[in-house]
């Protein structure tokens, strides 16, 4: 049986269907049109095969240029280059006249800021006194941290009642209590409890548009230096890419101490 047999089910059609009985010719028909609607349907298989493997060549080659194109954008990304100086509304942990400014933007959020805050906190320690000032800048990545910008506002509020950098820390070491919840308010404001404010207060700042603004005036500064991911550190107002450990950051600040000597 040949394979156009095999398709009709085993019906092998006469060379002369002229010698077919009328029942004979119309199961002889009703089997043409079964045959060609099964060649029909085999050939429409194929065209669609193609096409879905002609679209799944285009989505492979678009994927892969954007990947690429991330990639390039990723290693050609512009440096943050200089900053604006310290101002009256900076965070400041030193005398805003030192000699040697450390300015951080950073986001309570993300996971590297929390890596670098016992280093910074270790440095401005060693060189606590009027030579060396270390100031926070807010830099809430909110496209990638739900909760960045809440935990900007709390360490805000909590500074209008004098305890910045009290909250910064507890915002930093418990960084893992807080970050997935679906609204951290409540933990901010038992935060402000053990830090000794009043937590009414604090609950209104967190939502004043005195507390937005100077968080998003935080951002913008970054912005403006070219800041694009956290933390970024300058000295000076100069950049410096992010210190592999902190001796590397102490080199830093004691080439900028030697230098403006």
């Amino acid at each position: 049986m040949t394979e156009e047999q095999s398709s009709m089910g085993g019906y092998t059609p006469p060379h002369n269907t002229s010698e077919l009985s009328k029942k004979e010719k119309r199961e002889f028909r009703r089997q043409e049109r079964k045959d060609e609607q099964r060649r029909a349907q085999k050939k429409g298989g194929y065209k669609r095969m193609f096409m879905w493997a002609g679209v799944a060549a285009v989505i492979v080659l678009v994927v892969y240029g954007i990947v690429i194109g991330v990639m390039k954008n990723g290693s050609n990304s512009a440096t943050p280059s200089s900053v604006d100086a310290v101002s009256q509304t900076d965070w400041v942990k030193g005398e805003r006249t030192a000699r040697v400014t450390i300015i951080e933007y950073a986001d309570f959020q993300c996971p590297a800021c929390k890596a670098y805050y016992p280093v910074v906190k270790s440095l401005s320690k060693e060189f606590s006194g009027s030579d060396v000032a270390f100031v926070l800048r807010h830099f809430p990545l909110r496209s990638i941290h739900a909760n960045a910008e809440s935990s900007s506002r709390a360490a805000e509020a909590a500074g209008l009642q004098g305890k910045f950098w009290g909250m910064h820390d507890l915002l930093f070491e418990r960084q893992g209590d807080w970050e997935k919840l679906r609204d951290p308010k409540d933990t901010f404001k038992a935060y402000a409890q053990e830090i000794g404010i009043d937590v009414a207060r604090f609950e209104s700042d967190m939502d004043s548009d005195a507390v937005k603004d100077a968080v998003n005036a935080g951002f913008a500064s970054g912005i403006s230096a070219g800041v694009n991911s956290t933390p970024s550190f300058f000295i000076n107002g100069n950049y410096i890419s992010n210190p592999a450990n902190i001796d590397e950051f102490r080199t830093h600040i004691t080439n900028a101490l030697n230098a403006s000597s």
